[in-house]
C-alpha cells in the first residue's frame, strides 16, 4: 500500500504539453539540508543573487529552455487520480 508521501503530488505541465507528477517524497528526498542549505540560501538571498538559468514566478518555473507551470495537486494511486488543488 502507498503513502501517502507517494500518493499525493504536484501536477507540472511543461511547454511541449507533458506532465509531470512530483511526488511529496521526492521532494523530501530533493530537501537541501546541513552545510548544502547555507550554501544554497547564499546563492538565492545574496548580493547579485547568483542563481542562473532559471526564474521563478508564479505559477511558472523556467528552468533554461523548459518552462514548467503549476497545474495542481493530486492524489494518484494510479488506480485513480483525484485532483485536490
Amino acid at each position: 500500500m502507498p503513502t501517502v508521501g507517494e500518493i499525493e503530488r504536484f501536477i507540472l505541465e511543461d511547454n511541449n504539453g507533458e506532465f509531470y507528477l512530483i511526488s511529496r517524497d521526492m521532494l523530501e528526498k530533493a530537501k537541501v539540508t546541513g552545510e548544502q542549505k547555507q550554501e544554497v540560501a547564499k546563492l538565492v538571498h545574496g548580493a547579485g543573487h547568483e542563481v542562473s538559468g532559471y526564474t521563478l514566478s508564479s505559477p511558472t518555473l523556467s528552468f533554461f529552455s523548459t518552462q514548467l507551470a503549476f497545474q495542481g495537486a493530486c492524489s494518484c494511486s494510479f488506480a485513480g487520480c483525484t485532483t485536490i488543488k
